[in-house]
């Protein structure tokens, strides 16, 4: 986690140093599809699906070519975990900041890789015979980290981005769970100005 707060404070370091007529600032929406390794938790229940929808929104400065800084809110929900008639469903939200460092393929096209940090807020309700009755709650931060591709328009004010995400230990300590990494394979439209 230091060595990732290092990493991102030595990039915004150099991008303010120096600055280049390249610098852009982008908006961002997107969604797709998380999955969770909840390790044995899904030898001790009847059923468990650990695949949920995810939604990002993400604001960045790209000062140059090769490199971005972005705050993000990235939300994963309904996770469930069945046992006879009770059941367990599990989510996790929250804000984050990376760095982004690109490979350009062409003008129009760049491959992309993330890291940084992400302070989720998780959430766990027990359900009985469809009566809620238990709720925890837990916050911390957790890594992040991924790559993908970005596709820039014609007229070079939006782009469209396809990623691949992963954040370690979500959800840890909340309901003595020991939390889950997980996967998130999502599409984005950024716009530039």
């Amino acid at each position: 986690m230091i060595r990732c707060a290092r990493a991102i404070a030595a990039a915004a370091f150099l991008a303010l140093a120096a600055p280049s007529a390249h610098a852009d600032f982008y908006i961002g929406v997107g969604g797709g599809r998380s999955t969770a390794d909840f390790g044995d938790l899904a030898a001790s229940v009847d059923s468990l699906d650990d695949e949920s929808g995810a939604v990002t929104l993400f604001a960045g400065w790209r000062p140059f070519r090769w490199i971005a800084l972005e705050a993000f809110y990235l939300g994963v929900q309904d996770y469930t975990a069945r046992l006879g008639t009770d059941e367990t469903r599990a989510d996790a939200r929250g804000v984050g900041a990376a760095a982004l460092l690109f490979v350009p393929l062409g003008n129009k096209v760049s491959l992309y890789a993330k890291g940084g940090a992400w302070q989720w807020d998780a959430k766990s309700r027990t359900f009985a015979a469809g009566t809620l009755v238990s709720e925890e709650r837990g916050n911390d931060v957790s890594s992040i980290y991924g790559g993908g591709l970005l596709i820039v328009g014609r007229r070079e004010t939006a782009a469209v981005r396809i990623g691949y995400e992963r954040a370690k230990d979500v959800g840890k300590e909340v309901a003595g769970f020991e939390g889950a990494d997980i996967d998130i394979v999502s599409f984005s439209i950024t716009y530039n100005f």
